[in-house]
């Protein structure tokens, strides 16, 4: 631990004089337009496999616009979608719009928070709606070395079903979730590339507000600050390090009565079980839930760990609690560079870079800031990239740790805020 931090610090103090001096080594307004339709298998950690349909389209009509869509089957159905800097003032001010349709999935949701959990300690929610809308404004100057964003959100779903994760059913009660939530962030990109940086610092904050729309559940703050050194090595690779902190803020308690929570996630429900040893079963997983939402209630949530982003051989938000930190090292060697354009039926973009990283990662999640680093856990692995002209990064990552291994298939770096 202590010579990870000295690292990280050793890695900004190196790169500090380059930093400062931020000049971009290219164009940071590039239009070079690609495109991507292609079937593609998906892995998401926590979510699940399956198959996806790409549309992607870049920097559309020699502008920065870029636009995606995602048609999903397999153990998650829907379509997802974004139209990102669409700007209104050019080099300036743009919008960008988030939307994701689900309508069948089966989610990881571990019931006790924190770091001492075991690997089996989930339930599977199941669903047939989840929505996720996400508009954004953005103010970007200086060569986008400052960006100001402001988001807003709005999620709303339905779980049927609650199984074990053996796939047995433990509560078949509709349950629905509804919440909004504003995001006020701030990029300071001390860089040489704003979308792939090789030296410099660059450090992202970020407040978010989550607003239940349910009295039951807490309203509460998220601050967030993500902080990544790049040190050239050799003339094209880089060496990263990255820190990582969230800490959440209860601003209004929703329900912490226990037999209350107990009573609105579905206990009734086990009392309809004819066999005995299944009524202990889901009455027991009804209560791990309920003194999960009980924490969640007190103390908020923070950004939590596990995922493409951290802690990568772990499930989507494998580890949860009011306080997170985590800490990472990257090596990027870069096999290829250039400005290849290829032009396929289904492809065509401009090949920069085709480049190969190996990764370290350690994280801890708490209930109070005191506890934070109490327990880690580890995470180590693979990954190969390919960066584009238009501004893709297409990413592949396979990752292990304490509990197995993770593959990841994703379209931009990891360790973003």
């Amino acid at each position: 631990m202590r010579i990870f931090t000295w690292l990280l610090l050793l890695g900004g103090l190196a790169s500090g004089t380059e930093a400062f001096e931020i000049e971009r080594r290219q164009d940071q307004f590039e239009s070079n337009t690609g495109y991507l339709v292609l079937p593609a298998p998906y892995s998401y950690p926590g979510i699940g496999d399956g198959w996806v349909l790409v549309g992607y389209a870049g920097n559309i009509f020699d502008t920065m616009t870029d636009a995606y869509a995602l048609w999903i089957t397999g153990d998650a159905s829907g379509v997802i979608a974004e139209v990102d800097e669409l700007f209104l003032v050019p080099q300036f001010f743009y919008l960008s719009y988030f939307s994701m349709d689900i309508r069948k999935f089966g989610r990881n949701f571990y019931q006790n928070r924190g770091m001492v959990t075991e690997k089996e300690d989930f339930s599977v929610a199941v669903g047939d709606l989840y929505i996720n809308q996400e508009p954004s404004v953005t103010l970007t100057v200086w060569e986008r070395r400052l960006e100001l964003n402001y988001a807003l959100r709005h999620q709303e779903g339905r779980t049927t079903e609650i199984r074990t994760p053996e796939g047995d059913l433990i509560s078949s009660s509709v349950q629905t979730f509804e919440s909004d939530s504003t995001k006020l962030s701030m990029l300071l990109d001390l860089t040489d590339d704003y979308n792939d940086p090789r030296s410099g610092l660059r450090l992202e904050q970020s407040r978010e507000q989550f607003l239940s729309a349910k009295d039951t559940d807490s309203d509460y703050e998220v601050l967030t600050s993500n902080l990544t050194a790049y040190i050239p090595i050799g003339e094209e690779s880089t060496w990263l390090f990255n820190y990582y902190q969230s800490a959440a803020l209860v601003t209004r308690s929703g329900e912490t009565d226990l037999d209350t929570l107990k009573t609105l996630l579905g206990l009734d429900y086990c009392a309809s079980i004819l066999l005995a040893a299944e009524q202990t079963a889901c009455e027991e997983a009804i209560t791990r839930d309920a003194l999960n939402q009980q924490m969640a209630n007190r103390n908020g949530t923070a950004r939590a760990l596990g995922g493409p982003d951290r802690l990568r051989s772990y499930p989507e938000e494998r580890y949860q609690g009011a306080h997170s930190q985590s800490l990472g090292t990257e090596f990027r060697w870069n096999l290829r560079t250039g400005e290849n354009l290829q032009d396929w039926v289904f492809l065509r973009d401009v090949f920069k870079v085709i480049q190969l990283a190996v990764f370290y990662e350690q994280g801890s999640v708490a209930e109070t800031s005191t506890e934070l680093g109490d327990h880690w856990r580890k995470s180590y692995g693979l990954g190969g990239r390919l960066v584009t002209g238009s501004g893709s990064v297409y990413r592949l990552d396979w990752a292990t740790g304490n509990e197995g291994s993770e593959l990841t298939v994703l379209f931009e770096y990891p360790w973003k805020n």
